[in-house]
This record gives structure tokens, C-alpha cells and sequence, in this order.
């Protein structure tokens, strides 16, 4: 069909009719009545469609000059070659085979929508805008440069998705590009600002970096080259890694992702909480320079994690397992990465012989230490470790002052199928930890129902035991009081209240303590009679735990459980985004400025603030049941 293209057009040129009949426009035309041209029509002048005309041509359309439809302009073929379509309304070009556009452009006339185009192939050959308007097409090939300007339209490419060797694809505002095939990318250069929704079966080969990537729910995303997903990566379907493939993201996740695949990666870049959605990952990376908190949403294994640049894991309660020889990657000895566990399991399997094993483990968000675990038999082990935070303000003198800081008591109950497990924890050394003071630090083991002195070391920036590894732990200095063990804490989700109940040594006193993140905890009650009942229940998840207090003034801590209630209402805004925390199916969170126009608007539970000029905003957060308004202030 190309090479017919251009022999007919060389034709025109020399002003052959090879082709049959040929209807050559040289000046502006209007048509108002149904009209077919047999064969092929060329305008290099304006011509107009007027309303309610259907314009037919049997072979191809030439467009040079400028084609103001407000009609029908049927045609088998169409090419435009440094002409423009301009819509009077929402008017169709229906193109029954290939549609190619050449250094082109559509237009509108109006604030309603531009040419609604439909074809079976669209290619462009060379730099072709297209302002906002309904285009459907099985295939869509780019071989130069196509750019989408406009906010309105449903872009639909049903089947190939193609970008060609130095081709680009733009995406400046649309939000509704529609994938439901295989999206083929051979350039060079990058998908700029693009932003995909996709439905059915959709099969990415190739190099594509978005700002928005939406999964429908019936819908099945898999990458078998690599996807960079900027600002949203959102929807209810699956997204599956291929081997080897590899996907980058920066936004909080809530697809389901199947990143098992051999060799596959999944790296998260974004700063502040973001969401592991998947249960099983091959490499997983984390690589963002500043605040970096990745959530586990559920229990996942892991091949290989590496953590590159300041940030950490919280298992959230979950289990982590780590499956490869090499589980864990530290790229350099910075001490501001690390993996936190709250009330949660880090699970090592096949750990080799002595092969030791380096656990970045942070205290609190400053503060970290690093555990080594060497299976010390001639079998392979299994390592399970449920770690809990004890913090205790400790006083210590050095350099002949006295000075006060924090050390965190690092309890946690260490299982291996193995009775030979050598455990040494490093802190305070120029290579380790340099926010620390050195103080003496060992290694107790509770047992019998008491703790046991398992070693103290000589040295100051770490100590090491060798023992049967099943059962608590602690690490500490010589000052520490030892934790107090808590038996049958539990809390229990009632109607119009929560039951918080435990045991413990009732000569020491205790108070509840209650936090809405997991994270930052507030006294609630100071009783040491059990149970206690709380009759705040207006959030959604809160977490306890219980602290008690002894003789010398050492706090301990008790692990933390958490309730969740079903049927709530609630917003969480941060610097970066908003976020609606509730039950109600979402509609629509929309960002107004002060005068009233809309900023950003998405059907997602969450709106970053990405690319938001500081000021005064009102959003407005609607759910199928009710409607939220607030003012708020971005600095």
C-alpha cells in the first residue's frame, strides 16, 4: 500500500492518472450534500464539510492543504502529508484500511472534542500533533514522533502498539490511552509523559517509561522488557514480569504483581511508604536516596533483596522470606539502610556453611544495627527470626562525662533447623555504625524462665555467641534491666469497643499505649490491672502495646497487635499526596485552585502533589456514598 501511495503521488506531480479517476481541488470548496468521489480526492486548498454531509471517497484521500469536518468523511485509505484535519464538533473519520500522517496535525474549532477518528492502521511517518479526540484503531505504528495534546478522548489501540527505531512517543495530557494488545517499543529514545490504561491480554516488549499506568480488573499486564512508571501505578488487574524484565517504580502499587520469574527485578525508587503488592519477587531493589519506606502488604519471598541507598523494609507484621545463598546486598557500609521489623518474620532459608549472613536491622528511624548469622554445621539451615523493638534511655560515662543517650534493646526469637548458629552484632565502628557511643554490649538468651548471660565481648563495636538458636533474645550493654517477658497480650475487636488484656509481673507498673501508624505511640491508660477497655474506635486500624515500667526505671516494651475495623471514613494528607482510607467504593478526588478550576483530579484512592505549584487547594474526595471537602495547604 506505501509504495501505491507514492507512486500515485509522483503521478499527481507529473500529472498522470494512472489510477483512474482523480478529483484535484484547487481552491476552497464546500460541500453540504452526500457526495462520493469514485476513485481518489487531493486537497491542497480549505475545503469544507458541512453538517450533516457524508463525504465518500472510494480509494484514497489526499490531505495537503486544511479538511474542516463537520460531518462524515468516509475513505479506504488516507494520507496526510503537511496538511490539517480540523473538527467542528465531535465529526468521524472513518478510514476502512490505512490511515498516515506526515508532518500533520487535527485541530478543533471549539471546546468540545476534534476529529473522531476510526481505522484499521494508523502510521505516522513524520511529527503529527493530534489534539484531543476519539481515536480506535486496530494497529497504531510510529515511525517519527506522535504527540498527543489534548485532555479529552479515548485513545484505543486494539491490537500492536509500535514504536519504531528513533520514533517517540508524547503524551502530554491525555489520561486515557487504551492498550488492549502487544505494545512494541524499538526506539532509542524513551515514552515521554505517557500515560496507558489497559485492558485485556497487554504484552510490553521493549523500553517504555509512563507517568500512569491503570489495570483494569479483568485485565493482564505482562513485561518482558523494561517499564518505568513515574507518578501512578494503579488498578485491580495483575502485572506479570517476564524473565529477566524489569520494572521500576515510584508510586505507591496496588496491582497484584507477579515478579517470580528467574532474573526478573522489581525496583522501588519513590520516597516516603510505598506498598510491596506482590507475594513472591525475584530481585527486589531499593534505591531511593532519602525517606524510603517499603510496606509489606503480605507475606512475600524474596530470591535476592538489595538495598542501594538510604531507606528500609518494614515487614508490617508479615513475613519476609529470603530464598537465595546471597539474600542480602548492601552496596557500600553507609549504615542508613536497613530492614525493620515490626512485630513481624524474617525467614532465611538454605543458609550454606559458614557463609555469614549480614541482617541490616533498623532500631528506629535513625538508629541501626547489623546482626550476622553464620550457620556454623555441615548442613544447610533455615533461619527464622520474629524481632521486637525494646527502647530504654541507658545512661553511660565516657571521656570522663556523663552523657545520655537512646540504645535500643533489640529483642527477638531466633529459630534454625540447625543446632549450630554462631550470631554476632556489630554496632558503633567507623564502618558500622558511627551514630552510636561504644559501650560494652552482650548477647542474653531467655531461658528457664530467666535471661542467661551468653557472652560478653572485649570488644566495643561488637559481640558474638554461639548458641542453640531456638528461642529470645537480647542485645545489650552491661547497664541494661533485661526485658520483661509478656505472655498472653492480646486485643480483641468488640462492637463499641476494643479489649486489650495481658500478663505481667504485676509488682511493676504498666500502661497502654496506643498508635494510628504503627510508629508513634501515646499513652492511653497507666493501670497495671488487665483487661483495659478502649471506647475510641473512630479509626480505621490502630496498634497497642503495653509498657512497663520497673525498679530502675527501665521501660520495657511488649510486641504490637493491631484491630481493624471494617466500615470507616477517613483522608490522610501528607507532603507528596492525599489519600482517602476507607471501606466506600472511591469516584473521584478532585484538586480545585482558589478560583475554582480543577488542578488534578483521579479515580484512585490516592493524588500525589506531584508537579503542583505551592498554594491553597480544595479537594474534594467523593465515594459512592457520600462526599468530603477540605481546604488544604501546599508548601
Amino acid at each position: 500500500m506505501k509504495k501505491r501511495i507514492t507512486t500515485f503521488l509522483l503521478g499527481m506531480f507529473l500529472g498522470l492518472t494512472n489510477y483512474g479517476q482523480t478529483v484535484h481541488l484547487t481552491k476552497d470548496t464546500t460541500l453540504s450534500a452526500v457526495t462520493t468521489f469514485p476513485n481518489n480526492l487531493y486537497v491542497d486548498h480549505d475545503i469544507v464539510v458541512q453538517n450533516k454531509a457524508t463525504i465518500t471517497v472510494s480509494d484514497t484521500l489526499f490531505v495537503f492543504g486544511k479538511l474542516v469536518n463537520d460531518g462524515k468523511i468516509q475513505a479506504r485509505c488516507c494520507l496526510v502529508a503537511d496538511g490539517e484535519i480540523v473538527s467542528v464538533k465531535s465529526n468521524l473519520l472513518e478510514i476502512a484500511e490505512e490511515l498516515h500522517f506526515r508532518n500533520a496535525k487535527t485541530s478543533s474549532q471549539d471546546t468540545v472534542y476534534p476529529v473522531k477518528i476510526t481505522a484499521t492502521d494508523i502510521f505516522i511517518d513524520d511529527y503529527t500533533t493530534m489534539e484531543s479526540g476519539e481515536i480506535t484503531t486496530k494497529n497504531l505504528t510510529i515511525h517519527d514522533t506522535l504527540e498527543f495534546t489534548g485532555k479529552l478522548g479515548v485513545k484505543t489501540v486494539q491490537n500492536n502498539f509500535s514504536i519504531s527505531e528513533n520514533a517517540c512517543f508524547l503524551n502530554t495530557d491525555n489520561e486515557n490511552v487504551r492498550l488492549y494488545g502487544n505494545a512494541h517499543n524499538y526506539s532509542s529514545k524513551q515514552c515521554k509523559n505517557a500515560n496507558f490504561e489497559l485492558f485485556g491480554e497487554n504484552h510490553f516488549f521493549g523500553d517504555f517509561s509512563c507517568y500512569r499506568i491503570d489495570i483494569d480488573e479483568l485485565a493482564r499486564c505482562v513485561n518482558h522488557g523494561k517499564i518505568t512508571v513515574k507518578e501512578n501505578f494503579s488498578g485491580k488487574g495483575i502485572f506479570v514480569q517476564t524473565e529477566n524484565a524489569y520494572l521500576c517504580v515510584n508510586t505507591p502499587t496496588s496491582p497484584k504483581i507477579d515478579a517470580s520469574a528467574t532474573g526478573n527485578t522489581l525496583e522501588y525508587t519513590r520516597g516516603g511508604i510505598q506498598e510491596l503488592g506482590t507475594d513472591e519477587c525475584y530481585n527486589l531493589v531499593l534505591s531511593k536516596n532519602g525517606e524510603n519506606e517499603l510496606l509489606l502488604t503480605c507475606d512475600t519471598k524474596v530470591n535476592q533483596l538489595t538495598i542501594k541507598k538510604k531507606s528500609f523494609l518494614n515487614c508490617n507484621g508479615n513475613t519476609l522470606e529470603l530464598t537465595h545463598t546471597q539474600p542480602i546486598v548492601v552496596d557500600d557500609t553507609k549504615s542508613d539502610k536497613g530492614i525493620m521489623l515490626q512485630d513481624g518474620m524474617l525467614k532465611i532459608t538454605n543458609l550454606p556453611q559458614n557463609q555469614p549472613l549480614q541482617i541490616p536491622l533498623f532500631t528506629n528511624e535513625k538508629h541501626i544495627a547489623a546482626l550476622t548469622i553464620k550457620n556454623a554445621s555441615d548442613t544447610q539451615a533455615t533461619i527464622t527470626i520474629d524481632s521486637v523493638f525494646n527502647y530504654v534511655t541507658n545512661k553511660a560515662v565516657s571521656n570522663g562525662r556523663k552523657k545520655e543517650y537512646e540504645f535500643v534493646n533489640l529483642t527477638w526469637h531466633i529459630t534454625s533447623t540447625n543446632t549450630e548458629t554462631e550470631l554476632t552484632l556489630f554496632w558503633d565502628s567507623a564502618d558500622e555504625l558511627p551514630y552510636f557511643e561504644p559501650f560494652d554490649c552482650t548477647i542474653y538468651h531467655y531461658e528457664e524462665n530467666k535471661w542467661k548471660d551468653i557472652e560478653i565481648s572485649l570488644e566495643k563495636s561488637q559481640t558474638t555467641a554461639t548458641c542453640n538458636a531456638n528461642g529470645y533474645f537480647t542485645v545489650g550493654n552491661k547497664l541494661i534491666v533485661l526485658p520483661i517477658r509478656f505472655s498472653n497480650f492480646s486485643c480483641k475487636l468488640f462492637a463499641e469497643c476494643n479489649c486489650i488484656e495481658w500478663e505481667s509481673n504485676p509488682k511493676f507498673s504498666s500502661s497502654v499505649e496506643k498508635s494510628y501508624d504503627g510508629m508513634q505511640f501515646f499513652t492511653i491508660a497507666e493501670s497495671s490491672q488487665t483487661p483495659y477497655v478502649d471506647y475510641d474506635i473512630h479509626h480505621p486500624i490502630v496498634y497497642y502495646r503495653i509498657a512497663t515500667t520497673d525498679d530502675s526505671g527501665a521501660i520495657t516494651y511488649s510486641d504490637i497487635q493491631s484491630i481493624i475495623r471494617s466500615t470507616y471514613e477517613e483522608i490522610r494528607i501528607t507532603k507528596n499526596f492525599i489519600q482517602y482510607i476507607g471501606n466506600e467504593e472511591i469516584t473521584k478526588i478532585i484538586l480545585y485552585d482558589m478560583q475554582g478550576k480543577i488542578t488534578k483530579a483521579t479515580q484512585e484512592k490516592i493524588l500525589t502533589f506531584a508537579n503542583i505549584p505551592k498554594g491553597t487547594y480544595v479537594i474534594v474526595i467523593q465515594t459512592n456514598k457520600t462526599s468530603i471537602t477540605q481546604k488544604i495547604c501546599l508548601f
